[in-house]
């Protein structure tokens, strides 16, 4: 479904509600804040089972918080193939 968040977010609760009176165990995942930072999503999902189930995080974190381990990879393999290629070149 698209729409309006809030709408949305009422209209899933509303059916999660319904599940639960039905018996069935279910959760909104990603309506409320999820954890690490990142606060509510803009898309989420009614769960009626753990998160893993669905291969979903418990706790997602955003992908710009490992960006420096990314730059910083990147920067050493760079230096060692600089030095290998000077070290080619070098005794050639």
């Amino acid at each position: 479904m698209f729409g309006p968040l809030d709408e949305l977010r009422a209209h899933a609760e509303q059916r999660v509600a319904t599940l639960r009176e039905r018996g069935v165990e279910s959760q909104l995942y990603g309506a409320s804040d999820v954890g690490g930072g990142i606060g509510p999503l803009h898309a989420f999902f009614l769960l009626t089972d753990t998160p893993e189930t669905y291969n979903l995080p418990i706790e997602p974190v955003l992908p710009s918080t490992r960006q420096r381990d990314g730059y910083t990879a990147a920067a050493v393999a760079v230096g060692a193939l600089a030095l290998t290629a000077f070290a080619i070149f070098r005794s050639a």
